[in-house]
């Protein structure tokens, strides 16, 4: 062996002693952590405050993921104190303190990093986590990973998951999972299922089946039943009780009634007062409300309030604000942003969404086969608009024969042309 091997043989091994010294050390700060967390507790346990509170401080500055996620739920620690607590407990592997720092990041905006954490806390079993992590899987787009979430979440008992759920399936025009779902949540006493269940109803045209959820809905408590009942006694042309009806649940604070209200005066005449009764909806968290505020105020070529209107509704998982702000976007030649609104408006079963996604896909990466089916769910959804790009895209080749559109969907999925 030369000098350069020994030289190399030394190297390895003093860079192999290092990295065991750094083990060794690492290995001394967790004992003296866990020694110093095991102190914090018995002492707390024997009353003395004061000295707990000394050795959980060392415990945390130690290393302790437990100490800091101990310390991240005291009330005594002022807010910012708090959360920089959760997050040490966080990034030291806690998975206790993910969902709540989750629900921090989101605050925050950071959703990727959001979703990130409910992922961990979801995995480790939190029926919240896996919610919210659904939730945020549907604002993107993935209503596939959405529909498990939701379903883990309702397996661990938390019966709004299974309303989320059902609204899934309802897009997907699964009417009778839908039902089943809401009706799962009714009966675990949740007032959203009858409700839910009440508005699909009334959306296929069972008025007295609607009417009955409705009443079960209004009986169990849910805030927005005597709206809908009122939207439904609308058909029967008693407009100066509706209206009556609308107000005084406007006045208690109801963003359903403040959007009804809205669309019962704008039938009349588009006013101020329309525009007003949707501004309280919007002020009020309603996805529809902050739609009907951008379709006004990009009417009145406000197009910064508008974008700014259509962004909240798309966050409040709203199909065609998600859609309208992508047609905003793409306008300013921001392409990838747009592309993926339209996604969102896609998956929540916008049929304007379909469609501008299925002639925007292959800018960013799609197949023609993406784009056919995008094509294909926006011609199911009723927007003729995809008929004649579908009728070139699919016309035969030589020799094959024409694709009918009720036979489109199998002809597609059976061909290699689209791949």
């Amino acid at each position: 062996m030369g000098i350069f091997g020994k030289r190399r043989d030394s190297a390895q091994e003093l860079a192999e002693k290092e990295q065991s010294q750094r083990a060794a050390q690492a290995a001394r700060a967790q004992e003296e952590a866990a020694a110093a967390l095991a102190e914090a507790v018995a002492l707390e346990d024997a009353g003395d405050r004061e000295a707990a509170d000394a050795a959980l401080w060392r415990a945390d500055e130690l290393g302790s993921a437990e100490a800091a996620a101990k310390l991240s739920t005291r009330l005594d620690l002022d807010p910012e104190e708090s959360r920089a607590a959760m997050r040490r407990a966080y990034e030291r592997g806690n998975d206790e303190v993910a969902y709540r720092m989750g629900l921090q990041l989101g605050s925050e905006g950071e959703l990727e990093d959001a979703e990130a954490a409910f992922a961990r806390a979801d995995e480790a079993g939190e029926e919240l986590a896996a919610f919210e992590r659904g939730r945020l899987m549907e604002m993107r787009g993935d209503a596939e990973g959405a529909e498990a979430a939701y379903q883990r979440a309702e397996e661990r008992g938390f019966t709004a998951a299974a309303v989320a759920y059902g609204r899934l399936l309802e897009q997907r025009r699964e009417i009778a999972g839908a039902e089943a779902a809401y009706k799962r949540a009714e009966e675990a006493g949740d007032s959203s299922g009858p409700f839910q269940l009440g508005m699909l109803l009334a959306a296929l045209g069972d008025v007295a089946g609607s009417e009955d959820a409705l009443r079960r809905a209004q009986q169990a408590g849910h805030e927005n039943a005597d709206v809908m009942t009122a939207m439904l006694a609308r058909r029967r042309g008693d407009m100066e009780e509706v209206e009556a009806t609308f107000r005084r649940a406007d006045e208690r604070g109801n963003a359903l009634a403040a959007v009804q209200l809205g669309m019962l005066l704008l039938e009349r005449d588009p006013n101020e007062e329309a525009e007003a009764a949707f501004k309280r909806a919007d002020e009020r968290e309603s996805a529809d409300g902050a739609f009907m505020v951008g379709l006004m105020l990009l009417e009145r070529k406000a197009e910064l309030g508008a974008e700014a209107a259509f962004r909240r509704a798309d966050e409040r998982g709203h199909a065609e604000g998600a859609t309208h702000l992508g047609l905003m976007l793409q306008d300013r030649g921001e392409i990838e942003a747009a592309i993926a609104a339209y996604r969102r408006g896609d998956a929540r079963g916008d049929g304007l969404g379909a469609y501008q996604y299925g002639i925007n896909v292959e800018k960013v990466g799609g197949g023609p086969r993406d784009s056919v089916e995008a094509l294909m769910r926006a011609e199911d959804r009723g927007y003729e608009g995809a008929t004649p790009i579908l009728d070139q895209m699919l016309a035969p080749l030589p020799g094959e024969h024409p694709i009918s559109i009720k036979n489109r969907r199998a002809a597609v999925g059976a061909s290699r042309r689209y791949e």
